[in-house]
């Protein structure tokens, strides 16, 4: 049986996004080791993440979810900076920070109920940190945090007035990550 590895999300294409991207991996070169995401085009906000997923229940998905599939949400998502989650007290993902809202919440918690009602989820789950995945974090030393303060100290938020939910296939590869919408040949 053929499986891929599936999430919903959103590719957020916006060019003080990309500017944003490439400033913070030239301020950060000599902050640590990072893998950064393969390329612009791939940033994007996670929705579900599933993992490995038989064809058979993506199409299920994407039949289950048409009408959210195909709405453009209108809601802005302000982009305030940069930020990191820590595991065991180490830096471990750099993220853009998205500022939580209540409309983003609700679209969050909805597709969550849509998910649990259609069971592709066993539970609900309430923990969601909207956010854009700049890179992975493998180490860093002391600049690191300098560097990151000075990049958001100068930083002007960057509004995104409307976004799209896609299913989309992360494919592993030796240099990280590509992520590409899934498309379901008929």
């Amino acid at each position: 049986m053929v499986s891929h590895r599936i999430f919903l999300g959103s590719f957020i294409s916006h060019p003080d996004l990309y500017r944003l991207f490439d400033l913070t991996q030239i301020e950060l070169q000599n902050s640590g080791n990072f893998r950064w995401s393969r390329r612009p085009e791939n940033l994007h906000l996670t929705f579900h993440f599933f993992g490995m997923m038989p064809f058979s229940e993506i199409i299920r998905l994407e039949k289950n979810l048409k009408p959210i599939l195909k709405t453009k949400f209108e809601m802005p998502l302000i982009i305030n900076g940069l930020n990191f989650f820590s595991r065991k007290g180490k830096p471990r993902i750099l993220y853009a920070e998205i500022l939580p809202q209540a409309n983003l919440d609700i679209l969050y918690q909805d597709l969550e109920r849509l998910l649990l009602e259609h069971h592709f989820i066993e539970t609900i789950s309430n923990r969601f940190t909207p956010h854009i995945t700049f890179g992975r974090i493998k180490n860093v030393n002391e600049s690191f945090y300098e560097a990151l303060h000075l990049i958001n100290t100068g930083f002007q938020p960057i509004q995104i007035s409307e976004f799209q939910i896609s299913i989309i296939e992360s494919i592993l590869t030796p240099e990280g990550a590509l992520y590409e919408p899934y498309k379901i040949e008929n």
